[in-house]
């Protein structure tokens, strides 16, 4: 470790960490996370059709597996399959053990599929298993049609039972996962409605089928092949799911889907909302496999966790038995006409009626009121409907006690529509673990089958005169286990609303208990809040939908995409300037009177006592803090590290190397409005050093990374001051972050060590492009990110560039080989900057001014203007554009070694294109009103009376025209020194360097009367702060 400061080492590191580790990112976030439901269906409109075109399975699936529970009072079916006579009539009947059996075969075979099911669903995709429900399915038809007894169709029914086997692990979890947070309640719970409408179907065809012809009884099964044909429309056009590409790494196949699933959506990046995917399966499997090894299997049935989550989310999927579906949606016809209903066919219609009637109102229900109040809440209603049903079989039968039983059984299945019918298919993909899901949804489905055949075995049994006889008073029985069952739903079963598997996956990890799901606020929401208390709003409303969402009043408006350069006469520009203004003045009155405030009040003791007032240096804090959170870019990931500032001075001492260089740095960004600030900046910026130097050699490490954030503040002063006569100290203390960075990967799972890498790993890239030194490999190989910021993507891509520059120094002593091997890293590098550029969001991009007039008193101006929504997002495309002057410079001086084959004309074209492309961004980052220009040339294209770039132009200044020149600064120099550059372009170049070193920005001064060497495959003589 080094022990001295004086030349500006600040620190080398004594240990070396060797051992790679992930950054430990936040987790990405879908840019459409902020939308309601509403705005999604509007938006996503494909997304939500193709959903809904996959819940035909459940129409399909409803009418042809209602089948056989519901012909069973047909008369022509019973004198066709009738074994044995009815004991009190005498008249041909169904064997009650028949009618058992095909019920319970058809779970028994459900759950055996069960144990494959999500086998192939895992590893053949989640289309493979459609497609056996498919073919399964329609197998089942065949068989009902030609079946010539009983037992042929107990054949048919163990058929069935393999399509519904796949259910779950297929249809299901296909919908779950395409769809998104805010309308998946909503589309999960259209397979209940199309489920249902299958079964109204079926009962009308029924009632026609009686009304018309009864004994014809197999024109019902023949009508099973026309949703057969409905349901391979869908079938031949869904894609895969993206997620299941995600979890087998074919990452290609899997943006081709997701385009295909979205269809053009504007704003909709597909490489950032395809991240959240990937990152979901990919935590979701490490969580849910940690300390499992690779076993998704031994991951379920060892972690107390996973296996919990596989019970809760059966809970509500096998409350339909116990609630009375076998009852009410089995038997339903043949209950009706055991309890002495005249027509049971007309009773299950209208009852059927009522049930869709009731899922299409669920619809808002179960996204609205949440899946926790609705399975508690019906769970009860339902356990009260059946008790009054059980109650009616100790009456005598009429008319009216049929009507009764008829609207009971009605208002049963509107509440379960609400309740129970969308939510016992969503708790089996919601509750599961992404990574889990077949898996997880297979033993559930498999505990809910398991129900299903003790109940379709035995409530057949229980109602007719063969066996128990208990008719309508079977209610009770329903009653009294739905009421014992409510008592884990209420302790388990969580709410789910609106939260992303990923939110599910934590609350879940923490333990949460189920009845604080709601009110329990994740790291995501956290998140959200903190983005959205720096963030004005987007709509122009009283109270836009993302304060709605928060509970919070609204605070204003921002633009960001439609309206990025709003006319500066509008009224609520007028306010804000105004206020600010106002606020600016009277804090400037008060900080120049700061020095001579003797404001000594007499009491009536006569007692001088000097007001208490704060300190300059707290004064130049205060000034420095706000002003520069003011001036960053919400999509700065800088902004984040420095809301991190109150909260780390508040915990240093009055003596520590982070407060002494807070205020070095803030009193010289105060220097126009603090007498002698300049002067108490140097003294604190020594005393700084001399502290840092005595924290080094300390053998405590602080935890909050004050050391490290002294430095970042030490290169801040630095670049404010810049001392000629310290041209190093700048890349000095870069290299010391470093140093003090990787000290501190133990920690990369904390915020703000993720700040600091990143703002470090600005620096740290730009400096080695500037010295042609490779970039450490902590930057390159060991934290490799995920972050979905554009500028955190681009640093990772430029940080190869000055490896290549390193290689390229003297390329005349290179072999061939060794030069092809460069050029071709340079192109690969040039490709993904360029696929960077084409894959920005529409946030980033920028619009022109063409046509713009040449100076008449200067040799060349810039044939057109950029302008930008901030001044962050142009410093950014600056550093895009100067990583590929770099690239390009590289080839083209490999070009001209021997055996050359590149394409040098191209070369140089591009060259002049980037470099136009940073002349155009001059006058928006030197503070230029460009509205004016918008109107003149983008819309009319008329030409200006005065040019914009002279220096008796009269334009408005916008936002903090200081940091807009600042960035100019190695952007121009860079330029300036492309090959073949007109020299009327050089020269103005030059003279926007002269006018910046001018205007106060102090490195301008030292590099405007030099040229730069990069391009020229040579080192900078000295680094300098380009961030």
């Amino acid at each position: 470790m080094s022990k001295s400061l004086e030349n500006f080492d600040i620190v080398q590191a004594e240990n070396e960490h060797d051992e790679k580790k992930g950054t430990g990112d936040a987790a990405p976030t879908s840019a459409f996370a902020g939308l309601t439901r509403a705005q999604c269906v509007r938006k996503f409109w494909r997304l939500y059709i193709t959903g809904l075109g996959v819940s035909l399975a459940g129409m399909y699936a409803g009418y042809a597996n209602s089948v056989i529970g519901s012909i069973i009072a047909n008369e022509g079916f019973i004198e066709y399959f009738a074994t044995v006579k009815d004991p009190q009539t005498g008249k041909p009947a169904l064997n009650s053990q028949h009618i058992s059996l095909w019920a319970a075969c058809y779970f028994i075979t459900c759950i055996l599929i069960q144990s494959i099911a999500p086998v192939t669903a895992d590893k053949f995709g989640r289309k493979f298993n459609m497609w056996g429900v498919t073919f399964f399915l329609t197998l089942s038809i065949v068989i009902q049609v030609i079946a010539p007894n009983w037992w042929t169709l107990l054949i048919a029914r163990l058929v069935a039972g393999c399509a519904g086997g796949m259910m779950g692990t297929s249809v299901m979890v296909y919908m779950s996962e395409v769809a998104l947070p805010q309308f998946r309640g909503a589309l999960l719970g259209s397979f209940s409605l199309a489920f249902a409408l299958g079964q109204v179907f079926l009962a009308i065809a029924l009632k026609v089928l009686e009304e018309t012809n009864p004994t014809a009884f197999r024109h019902i099964f023949y009508s099973e092949f026309v949703f057969t044909g409905l349901w391979l429309f869908p079938m031949l056009y869904l894609p895969e799911t993206p997620s299941w590409y995600a979890s087998k790494g074919r990452h290609d196949e899997g943006k081709k889907a997701l385009k295909r699933l979205v269809g053009n959506v504007e704003g909709y990046d597909i490489d950032r909302e395809y991240s959240v995917i990937q990152y979901e399966m990919e935590e979701s499997s490490a969580t849910a496999k940690s300390g499992n090894e690779n076993s998704d299997w031994k991951a379920l049935f060892t972690s107390k966790i996973n296996m919990k989550r596989a019970v809760i989310s059966t809970l509500p999927f096998t409350f339909q038995n116990v609630v009375g579906v076998p009852l009410m949606f089995g038997y339903t016809t043949y209950f009706f006409q055991l309890a002495g209903v005249s027509d049971p066919f007309l009773g299950n219609m209208v009852k059927q009626m009522v049930l869709v009637i009731g899922i299409i109102i669920s619809f808002y229900t179960v996204d609205k009121v949440g899946r926790r109040t609705l399975v508690i809440g019906g769970g009860a209603a339902m356990a009260t409907i059946c008790l009054i049903v059980g109650g009616l079989g100790f009456m005598k039968q009429t008319s009216a006690s049929g009507m009764a039983l008829v609207a009971l059984c009605s208002l049963w299945a509107f509440v379960y529509a609400n309740t129970l019918a969308p939510i016992g298919w969503i708790s089996l993909v919601e509750i599961s673990s992404p990574s889990l899901r077949a898996k997880t949804t297979s033993i559930a489905v498999t505990i809910q089958y398991a129900t299903g055949i003790l109940f379709n075995y035995t409530v057949p049994l229980m109602l007719s005169n063969q066996n128990a006889g208990w008719g309508q008073k079977i209610g009770l029985f329903f009653g009294g286990i739905t009421l014992v069952y409510l008592i884990p739903c209420i302790l388990m079963f969580p709410e789910t609303k609106g939260r992303t598997y990923h939110e599910l996956d934590e609350l879940f990890e923490r333990r949460v208990p189920a009845w604080r799901f709601a009110s329990t606020k994740t790291s995501h929401q956290e998140e959200l809040q903190a983005t959205h208390d720096r963030e004005k709003c987007d709509e122009k409303r009283p109270q836009c939908s993302r304060c709605l969402d928060l509970g919070k009043i609204c605070s204003g408006y921002r633009d960001q995409s439609t309206l990025l350069f709003r006319d500066e006469t509008s009224k609520t520009k007028d306010q804000i300037r105004q206020r600010r203004t106002l606020q600016h003045s009277r804090e400037i009155q008060w900080l120049k009177n700061a020095d001579s405030l003797v404001m000594e009040t007499s009491f009536k003791y006569g007692t001088l006592h000097p007001p208490l007032l704060p300190s300059k240096e707290d004064i130049a804090i205060y000034h420095f803090y706000h002003s520069t959170v003011e001036n960053l870019s919400i999509h700065d990931p800088t902004l984040s590290l420095q809301e991190q500032l109150p909260r780390l001075h508040a915990a240093c001492r009055q003596d520590s190397a982070l407060r002494l260089a807070l205020e070095a740095v803030s009193l010289v960004a105060s220097a126009k409005i603090i007498p002698q600030a300049v002067q108490l900046g140097l003294k604190r910026y020594l005393k700084a050093v001399r502290a840092l130097r005595e924290a080094m050699q300390s053998e405590e490490r602080d935890p909050d990374y004050q050391a490290l954030y002294s430095v970042l503040l030490l290169c801040g002063y630095e670049t404010m001051t810049g001392h000629l006569c310290m041209p190093s100290a700048w890349g000095t203390h870069v290299d010391g972050a470093l140093a003090l960075l990787k000290l501190q990967t133990a920690h990369v799972d904390s915020p703000l060590f993720r700040g600091m890498y990143f703002f470090v790993q600005k620096n740290v890239v730009m400096s080695q492009m500037q010295i042609c030194q490779p970039v450490d490999e902590i930057f390159t190989q060991g934290f490799t990110s995920s972050c979905h910021d554009p500028e955190i993507r681009l640093l990772s891509i430029a940080a190869g560039i000055p490896l290549l520059q390193h290689k390229s120094i003297d390329l005349t002593q290179l072999r061939a080989s060794d030069i092809e091997r460069i050029v071709f890293d340079a192109n690969e590098l040039d490709f993904l900057l360029s696929t960077w550029a084409k894959g920005l969001p529409n946030a980033w991009s920028y619009t022109t001014a063409l046509n713009i007039n040449s100076d008449a008193c200067s040799e060349y101006s810039p044939h057109s203007v950029h302008r930008y929504a901030h001044f962050y997002m142009a410093r950014v495309w600056n550093f895009y554009r100067v990583s590929q002057l770099i690239l390009l410079s590289i080839q083209l001086r490999a070009s001209s070694i021997p055996p050359a084959t590149l394409d040098t004309s191209q070369i140089r074209k591009r060259i002049a294109t980037l470099v136009d492309d940073i002349c155009a961004t001059v006058p928006y980052l030197l503070g230029k009103n460009l509205c004016k220009i918008n109107h003149q040339f983008v819309n009319s294209h008329r030409t200006p009376d005065v040019s914009l770039l002279t220096s008796g132009s009269t334009v408005k200044k916008v936002g903090n025209v200081q940091n807009g020149k600042f960035s100019l600064v190695w952007p121009l120099y860079v330029a300036c020194s492309a090959s073949e550059l007109p020299q009327g372009q050089r020269n103005w170049i030059r003279k926007q360097l002269q006018y910046l070193a001018q205007g106060g920005v102090p490195i301008a001064k030292a590099i405007c009367n030099t040229e730069s060497q990069i391009l020229l495959g040579r080192p900078e003589v000295f680094r300098f702060d380009c961030v």
